[in-house]
Parts: structure tokens; C-alpha cells; sequence
């Protein structure tokens, strides 16, 4: 029986099984990339292995760097057909044990921001902020220095912030409320006193903001427009100060993602190990 046959025969008896007609499609859609790759639309199924499917998946990882869900799904895709063929006495000389055993995993690890990088950022930030003549000025630096000083202490994702309401804060508390992308909340306490009261200053600085928007009266960070802040608004402070701090001339905004929560925990480990709080002087 050819591998064509088979496939369709296997489908069919999915959709016998009321699978999800979505579900058969990603199922067929991977078994025939897996087909194409090994080359056999004609050779008997036999000559699949468990082997072959890992060494599919891990060519798919390094040479075409597939994302983890996509590499997850072809992973199920493929152990289910596997285990299909082998329940129907077909010899997959060991197919399915080495496959289910393989342990797939990324050779690359995310590309980050120096530690000493972000260290000069938040600097440059809060010494543009000392460094404003005007109240203008110093209230835009305000805002932007405490921005990052939660994204780099607190390990906020870009999303998180942006979304952040007034009533997020707590000033008696000392406490930021933040929901993720899912809907979960968390609760960050401000330990840092600086970006406390940085942020005390705010919630009255931005009046003037609020004052020019009645729609986003409640968004915590506000342009000078009264519209709230963007992710690609923040991304263009990042270049700006990028560039004022000299950090490296490649990184790009997928570098200040994955260096959020990598810092935050570094400042974690070393609060809980002097008993202070890291901040960066400026």
C-alpha cells in the first residue's frame, strides 16, 4: 500500500471519528510537508521512521526556524500517524519510541540587551529628566524615565504598560495592578522609592495631558496630545535613546522584549541578596 494511500485512508478515518474539519486539515497539511520532505509519495510507508520524523522536526527548528507551536504541532501530527501505522501492524522499525523520546529544543537563545546596556539607558533617562529646563520637558522625561524604570525593574511586557489605568495605581499601597495579555492580574509592589515618588509626580504632571483628551482621562501614560501611549511609541523612545547611549547599533525592538523580564530578575536576585534595591544613578 503506498504512502498515499494510506494518508487518505487515515484521514478518512478521522473525519469517521468526528475529528474537527480544522483539525483534519493542519493533520493533513503536516503529514504531506513531512511526505514531500522525505521524498515518498510513491515509497511504502514502511520505510518511515521515528527517526526520520525527529530528524524532519529538527531540520524544520535550525534550518528553517520554525516557531515552537508550529514544531509542538507537527510533533502531534506526526506521533499520532505513527502510532496509527504501527496499531495496523505495519513494522516501523522502532518509529515511534525515538520520536516521542526526542527532546526538541531551541539551539539559539533570544538575543538580549548588554546588562550594561540597559544600565546606560536608564541612566540617559533620568538624566535627561534632572537635565530638563523647562516644565514641559521635565514632565516628558518623567514620564519616560518611569516607563522603563517599570518595564526593566517590574519585567512589565510593552502591552502590559500601555494598558496601565490610573486606578492601577495605588499610592497608599505602593502598588501597580497589571493585567496580561489572558486577563490575569498581578499585583507589583513599587520597592524602589525613587519610582515611587517619580511616580507620585506624575499622577500630577499628567493633569495637563488629561486635560487635552476627556477620552483617556484614565490611561496612566499620556502623550503631550492627551492620547494614550503606544507600543510604537515606546519603541521610538528606544531608538532614540539607542542611539544617545550607543548600545548596540543591531538591536532591535525583539531585543528589548527579551530583555525586560531577564533584568527584572536580575534585580530580584540582587535585592534578595543585599536586602536593597538596585537603581541605576543618574
Amino acid at each position: 500500500m503506498t504512502s498515499e494511500t494510506l494518508l487518505k485512508k487515515y484521514l478518512q478515518e478521522l473525519e469517521q471519528n468526528q475529528y474537527d474539519i480544522h483539525t483534519v486539515t493542519c493533520y493533513e497539511n503536516d503529514l504531506k510537508d513531512f511526505y514531500r520532505w522525505m521524498g515518498q509519495k510513491d515509497d511504502q510507508a514502511a520505510e518511515i521512521s521515528g527517526q526520520a520524523a525527529a530528524d524532519y522536526l529538527t531540520y524544520l527548528m535550525n534550518e528553517k526556524e520554525s516557531r515552537d507551536s508550529t514544531l509542538n504541532r507537527k510533533k502531534i501530527s506526526l506521533g499520532r500517524y505513527l502510532q496509527w501505522l504501527t496499531d495496523r501492524g505495519l513494522d516501523l522499525q522502532k518509529a515511534v519510541i525515538p520520536f516521542q523520546t526526542r527532546k526538541i529544543e531551541r539551539l539559539k537563545e533570544p538575543r538580549r540587551l548588554k546588562r550594561e546596556e540597559v544600565d546606560r539607558l536608564i541612566q540617559s533617562l533620568n538624566e535627561e529628566y534632572e537635565d530638563a529646563d523647562t516644565e514641559f520637558k521635565k514632565r516628558i522625561s518623567l514620564r519616560d524615565s518611569i516607563m522603563f524604570e517599570l518595564l526593566f525593574y517590574h519585567g512589565l511586557q510593552i502591552q502590559e504598560l500601555v494598558a496601565l489605568r490610573t486606578e492601577d495605581f495605588n499610592p497608599e499601597k505602593r502598588t501597580i495592578r497589571i493585567m496580561d495579555k489572558k486577563g490575569f492580574i498581578r499585583t507589583e509592589r513599587i520597592y524602589s522609592d525613587r519610582l515611587y515618588r517619580k511616580l507620585l509626580l506624575w499622577m500630577e504632571g499628567r493633569q495637563e495631558f488629561a486635560d487635552r483628551n476627556a477620552a483617556y482621562r484614565d490611561v496612566l501614560f499620556l502623550t503631550k496630545l492627551g492620547t494614550p501611549v503606544s507600543v510604537k511609541f515606546l519603541v521610538a523612545i528606544f531608538q532614540k535613546y539607542k542611539e544617545l547611549t550607543g548600545i548596540t547599533q543591531d538591536a532591535t525592538p525583539l531585543f528589548l522584549k527579551h530583555s525586560l523580564k531577564w533584568y527584572a530578575q536580575i534585580v530580584l536576585k540582587e535585592n534578595l541578596s543585599s536586602g536593597g534595591y538596585h537603581e541605576i544613578d543618574g
